[in-house]
């Protein structure tokens, strides 16, 4: 069997590669599993420690490493930190033990009552780096909690056409206006 890149795999079928993306992210196509064992930076801390083992490396055993996650508000300043001592990811640690947190302890979060009446709004807004690129994870945070999720986009493609930016008059966390150009894509 001939296994093609994402990309690649668009390119042939003659659509963008965001079309592929966002039908395999909303489980419309199925993906093949890759050939290649698949790692995440947490496997590889753990393969790695294992294969330092006896050679005089510093702090090279699993349970003596500790990752942080820190949690930050709208304007930067320290809401929560979680340690792990071995890190699972950024998904598992957001799902067990950062979500249930900031469910239960962020103030003024909106009622059942302003989510029916607007479907667009969110409970909460998530920013984070790459390691949580995730579309499954994505939808599985607005269907289950109403949490929107924004992170960089992995693989983009040419950069926008002007005409679909906008500029809107946006109020940032501190109360200040400022104008953004935006550009609404619907997912």
């Amino acid at each position: 069997m001939i296994f093609h890149s994402r990309s690649e795999a668009a390119s042939k079928l003659g659509v963008k590669y965001d079309t592929l993306r966002k039908a395999i992210g909303d489980e419309r196509l199925k993906e093949p599993p890759s050939p290649q064992t698949i790692t995440t930076k947490s496997s590889r801390s753990i393969v790695d420690t294992e294969a330092a083992g006896g050679l005089g490396t510093a702090c090279t055993r699993t349970e003596e490493r500790i990752d942080d996650y820190w949690v930050n508000d709208a304007v930067g300043r320290p809401f929560s930190a979680v340690e792990k001592t071995v890190d699972p990811g950024m998904l598992k640690t957001l799902e067990e033990d950062i979500i249930p947190r900031l469910l239960r302890d962020v103030p003024e979060q909106p009622g059942l009552e302003k989510l029916k009446e607007n479907p667009y709004l969110s409970r909460l807004i998530l920013v984070f780096d790459r390691e949580g690129y995730s579309p499954a994870f994505f939808k599985r945070m607005w269907k289950t909690y109403r949490i929107s999720c924004i992170t960089y986009h992995t693989f983009p493609d040419d950069a926008w056409p002007e005409e679909w930016f906008v500029e809107q008059q946006v109020t940032m966390p501190r109360g200040e206006t400022v104008a953004l150009r935006l550009a609404e894509m619907g997912s």
